[in-house]
């Protein structure tokens, strides 16, 4: 079935009830209850989303960005959260964010984080780049990593090269730029680059 408009899928208000339901008992690496991880990825896209124009982010786009923000990590965890991908259609979730969540929860055989990243920044929409990118700003955040095993802190490396990635084709795309990190940091508008 194809629906045209978000108002017929389940929306923010429900995503939010399943992402503190099913992250109730979850806790991330840093100890805090899982939830706060995708509090925090929503309050990140929703900085993002305020500077974009409305020409390169529509409103429903930028709902959906939401949702996807505060589910992005069901499907990838669910060996904690129980959920899967049928399981948020069946929810009434639009079909196009439920295809983003699990083209972030995972990447293809073979393809290397950074490749997959680049793949990720040169897809049509926006919605998963912004979420992306206030997912691995989170990540980076000094008191999440200080909490991450030592032989595992060098993952900021990883964040920042995808971040630079990401941030670079949402300039491109929007005309702002964003500095890390995105809550505190220098976001700024920019005129677009002329097209070639």
């Amino acid at each position: 079935m194809d629906r045209s408009d978000t108002a017929s899928y389940a929306g923010l208000d429900e995503a939010l009830a399943l992402a503190r339901r099913v992250h109730s008992l979850h806790r991330s690496r840093d100890g805090n209850p899982y939830f706060a991880h995708a509090a925090a990825v929503l309050e990140r896209t929703d900085r993002l989303i305020s500077l974009i124009p409305v020409a390169a982010l529509n409103p429903a786009e930028a709902e959906q960005a939401r949702i996807l923000a505060v589910l992005h990590d069901v499907v990838e965890e669910r060996a904690q959260t129980g959920v899967c991908a049928s399981d948020l259609l069946a929810l009434g979730f639009d079909p196009r964010i439920v295809a983003w969540i699990t083209r972030l929860s995972g990447r293809p055989a073979g393809m290397s984080y950074q490749d997959n990243v680049r793949a990720l920044a040169a897809e049509p929409d926006l919605a998963p780049i912004l979420v992306k990118l206030a997912d691995n700003d989170h990540n980076m955040d000094p008191d999440r990593i200080a909490a991450l095993p030592p032989g595992e802190r060098d993952i900021l490396h990883r964040y920042e090269r995808s971040s630079a990635v990401l941030a670079d084709e949402l300039g491109r795309r929007t005309g702002i730029r964003v500095s890390l990190p995105i809550l505190g940091g220098p976001v700024e508008a920019r005129a677009p680059a002329p097209a070639r």
